[in-house]
């Protein structure tokens, strides 16, 4: 007889778990190169950046292995870059190994979610025909076929491989915090590890994305004090986390110091952007008014409408705006690149799910609240004191949790309905027609209804221009989709090291390149020129040399030529 170590509930357990990574990495990898169907230019600058890293060492600026990626101006942080390396060195500077790491992630993820779910809510589970799901597979699986993780699994977006190291922290510290099962002295010895492993995911997280470096730091003081009295008994673990945390968190400070880490924040904060105090904002610039009608009537009721409590409510409102049911429903957060068409960032069958399982939490008192409150209530902090609310990619974190609760509103709903298998035959018919109407619009239609928000065109204007580049004096390409150079970069494989030379300018032009507005009028008049603008800029009578459509077939770019 052949020995197992493993029982059978165990065998069916890793079975599912299987299971569900697989569906995870199909819906993540399929057609990652072509789905979305275009690089965005933020895609691109980390992919060149990250090719320019792995030829010389140096950025597209020149600057050495820099703690902030310059790119536009926006100096990103650092992590996606650098992951990104070996991707290009094994695939090549190419749409896949751009976004390899983020659909590497979104997967890995999922596994980690699964043992955090587990940490958190032990062996709650229901039965199926004697075959028992547990919560942490719900979980698992609702979170490998969201259409929020989806969407940011498969681009490469800086929030998603934050949101896997964020997870990953969360699991690690709950598992310190939780750990019952062993005696003092094991528990001492082993948390030690798992603490230090928690911290650094921690500041992995906040050098992996700008609105991480609010949450966390807000997140873990939070935590520090709903478990003071289990952190208490842990100094001999904490003490030595947190040193090493602080010591890798001073290269962020550094930046911070220099300016370069609040470029970003500087251009979408409420406190900064010029439209938040002005006529651009209808409402704070009522306000304002308001406050010098009061002043002219020396009245002292002027400090109700301040400029800081105007920025108070202004977060505030940006604050719930993550809540509404537009957001996370129905609409998505408006911007092309953020959620499938027609569609909001979940599922509309999980908010029955979702609002049950805020109830059964809350009447049953789970322990596990004390962990999901304060990462409910920290996620979409940063996200609230920008300019444009809500916003899919710097609320990213509230996911897990919003998984978390709407799984826990599927165990508790089906326990009730159990007898009832009529019921549940509905609800899983309208699960499954809601989930394959996600996928048809998310693989078939949105792609052709949202390419013009991918950028969509560049790359085979860069084809395209790369046939006359030879017999042009020179080559004009519009500004008006903004940062064109960078898909040249991107698509020509320009050496780094000679770029280098030239990228102080190099967004203005480089070779026979001039990237700017284009002036027909006076443009035409340039002689062996190519002229690549938008339907805006280059006139119907025009003679064409191409056109670059959209995939909805309206025109992207027109091309012309002069003698």
């Amino acid at each position: 007889m052949k020995f197992s170590p493993w029982s059978k509930t165990e065998n069916k357990t890793r079975v599912v778990l299987l299971v569900i990574l697989i569906i995870s990495a199909v819906l993540r990898f399929y057609r990652l190169g072509e789905n979305p169907p275009s690089l965005d230019w933020d895609e691109a600058s980390m992919g060149y950046n990250a090719y320019s890293l792995l030829v010389t060492g140096k950025d597209e600026y020149g600057n050495a292995w820099p703690i902030s990626i310059r790119s536009f101006n926006d100096y990103k942080p650092p992590l996606y870059t650098y992951t990104l390396v070996p991707s290009v060195a094994v695939f090549g500077l190419t749409e896949f190994a751009v976004r390899f790491p983020s659909a590497l992630a979104g997967t890995l993820t999922v596994l980690i979610f699964y043992f955090l779910v587990k940490e958190l809510f032990g062996k709650k589970s229901l039965n199926i025909k004697h075959q028992t799901l547990h919560m942490s597979e719900i979980a698992a699986l609702l979170l490998a076929i969201s259409p929020w993780h989806l969407q940011f699994s498969r681009v490469a977006f800086e929030a998603n491989l934050a949101l896997f190291f964020f997870v990953l922290a969360v699991f690690l510290l709950a598992k310190a915090l939780l750990d019952i099962d062993r005696d003092e002295k094991e528990r001492s010895k082993r948390n030690v590890l798992i603490l230090l492993a928690s911290s650094i995911s921690f500041v992995a997280t906040m050098y992996a994305y700008h609105s991480a470096r609010i949450i966390v730091p807000v997140f873990v003081l939070i935590a520090a004090v709903v478990y003071r009295h289990r952190i208490g008994k842990m100094k001999r673990a904490v003490i030595p986390a947190a040193a090493v945390g602080f010591l890798l968190l001073i290269p962020i400070a550094l930046s911070l110091l220099r300016g370069f880490a609040q470029a970003r924040f500087t251009t979408v904060s409420v406190f900064t952007n010029p439209g938040i105090y002005t006529r651009e904002s209808e409402k704070l610039t009522r306000q304002s008014e308001y406050r010098l009608e009061d002043e002219q009537q020396q009245s002292f009721l002027s400090v109700l409408h301040h400029p800081w409590l105007v920025y108070t409510l202004t977060i505030l409102e940006g604050y719930f705006d993550h809540y509404n049911l537009d957001f996370l429903f129905l609409k998505g957060d408006g911007i092309g690149r953020h959620s499938a068409s027609g569609m909001g960032l979940l599922y509309l069958f999980e908010l029955p799910f979702a609002l049950a399982g805020v109830y059964a939490l809350v009447k049953n008192k789970e322990p596990a609240l004390r962990m999901i409150i304060p990462w409910l209530i920290v996620a979409p902090l940063a996200s609230a004191m920008t300019t444009q609310t809500p916003h899919a990619v710097r609320s990213l974190l509230m996911l897990p949790v919003l998984t978390i609760i709407t799984a826990y509103g599927i165990l508790n709903i089906y326990n009730a309905l159990k007898r009832h298998w009529y019921l549940l035959a509905i609800i899983g018919l309208l699960v499954v027609i809601n989930v394959i109407y996600y996928l048809d619009l998310y693989y078939i239609q949105t792609p052709i209804e949202r390419s013009h928000d991918w950028q969509y065109g560049y790359k085979q204007l860069v084809q395209k221009l790369s046939l006359i580049e030879a017999t042009s004096r020179e080559i004009i390409v519009t500004t008006e989709y903004d940062q064109p150079y960078i898909f040249f970069l991107f698509y020509n494989k320009i050496d780094p090291s000679w770029y280098q030379t030239v990228s102080e300018n190099g967004s203005e032009g480089f070779a026979k390149f001039v990237f700017r507005k284009i002036d027909y009028d006076e443009d035409v008049l340039l002689p062996e020129t190519a002229i690549a603008g938008s339907p805006n800029e280059i006139p119907d009578q025009a003679s064409m040399f191409d056109t670059i459509q959209y995939l909805n077939g309206d025109e992207a770019f027109r091309i012309t030529r002069t003698q």
